[in-house]
C-alpha cells in the first residue's frame, strides 16, 4: 500500500507540477528517490530481523514509490518529444509495447537474480544454523556421535533442497534427519532449519536489492540521454496547419482548375 501510495502521489505530483519547472530533472531525482527506497528496504530487512512489520517498511517503500512515480509518469513525453507530431500515434504505441516487454522481461530478469542469490547463500547458511545445531543438539539425549551425524546431514540437507530445481522433492540426505526420535533433538533440528531460511531469504533479498539499486543508476545514466524539456505533442498539433489552410503569396503556386 505505501508503494502504491507513493507511485500514485508521485506520478500525479510529477506531471501536473515538477516536470514543467525541472524538465528533465525530475527523473533524475525521480531515480535518486528510487535507489534510496531499495536502500531503505534493504537497511530495514538488516537491522529489523526477525521483528521486521509493515511498519517497519513503510517510510523506505514511500519513498521508493516516489521515485518510480516521478519516473513513469513524465518519461513518455520526453522520448515523444523529437517524434513528429503526425508520428506521435505510432511513436506512443512503439514505447507502450516497449514498456509491456520491458515489465515482463524485468520481472524474468529479477526473479532469475533472485533465485540465484537464494542457492549462492545456501552455504553459508547452513553451516550457520548447522553450528546453531550442534550447540542445541549438546543440550540433548542425542550421543555426541550421532550430533555429528545429524549436523551433516542437516548442513548437506538444506543446501541441496535449497539449490535444486524442485524444492519439494526431498534429496536423499535429508534421510537421517527424518529418523531422529529425540523429541529435543527433533525440535533442534526444526529451529536450525527455520534460522537457515530466514537467513538464505534476508541475504538473497539484500543482495537482489542491491542489483536493483545497480540497474536504478543505469536508469539515471540513460535520463540524462533525455531532452531537458518535454514537449506535448497535443501542442505541437495546434502549431502544425490544418489541412485547407496552406499559406499562400508570392512563390506559392495556385491549384490548377480544369
Amino acid at each position: 500500500m505505501p508503494w502504491s501510495f507513493g507511485v500514485s502521489f508521485g506520478a500525479a505530483f510529477s506531471a501536473t507540477v515538477l516536470t514543467a519547472k525541472l524538465g528533465r530533472k525530475v527523473m533524475v531525482i525521480g531515480a535518486v528517490l528510487l535507489a534510496a527506497g531499495l536502500a531503505g528496504i534493504s537497511l530495514t530487512v538488516q537491522l529489523r530481523g526477525d521483528e521486521i512489520g509493515s511498519w517497519s517498511l513503510l517510510p523506505a517503500l514511500l519513498v521508493g514509490g516516489l521515485g518510480m512515480g516521478m519516473i513513469i509518469a513524465p518519461i513518455l513525453d520526453f522520448i515523444l518529444t523529437d517524434v513528429p507530431a503526425e508520428h506521435a500515434g505510432s511513436g506512443s504505441g512503439v514505447v507502450n509495447a516497449f514498456q509491456q516487454v520491458g515489465g515482463a522481461l524485468g520481472i524474468a530478469v529479477i526473479g532469475a537474480i533472485f533465485l540465484g542469490f537464494l542457492g549462492g547463500s545456501a552455504d553459508t547458511a547452513a553451516k550457520d544454523a548447522g553450528g546453531r545445531l550442534g550447540t542445541a543438539l549438546v543440550q540433548t539425549q542425542v550421543s555426541e556421535d550421532q550430533q555429528h551425524r545429524i549436523t551433516d546431514a542437516f548442513e548437506t540437507c538444506f543446501t541441496e533442497r535449497t539449490k535444486a530445481k524442485d524444492p519439494t522433492v526431498e534429496p536423499a540426505s535429508c534421510a537421517p534427519l527424518t529418523q531422529v526420535t529425540d523429541p529435543q533433538a527433533g525440535a533442534a533440528i526444526g529451529a536450525a532449519a527455520q534460522d537457515a531460511r530466514r537467513e538464505v531469504f534476508s541475504t538473497a533479498l539484500q543482495r537482489t536489492i542491491y542489483a536493483q539499486i545497480g540497474l536504478t543508476a543505469l536508469v539515471l545514466l540513460l535520463v540524462l540521454l533525455l531532452p531537458k524539456q518535454a514537449r506535448h505533442h497535443d501542442e505541437a498539433w495546434e502549431e502544425t496547419p490544418e489541412q485547407g489552410n496552406e499559406p499562400s503569396g508570392p512563390g506559392v503556386a495556385e491549384p490548377r482548375t480544369a
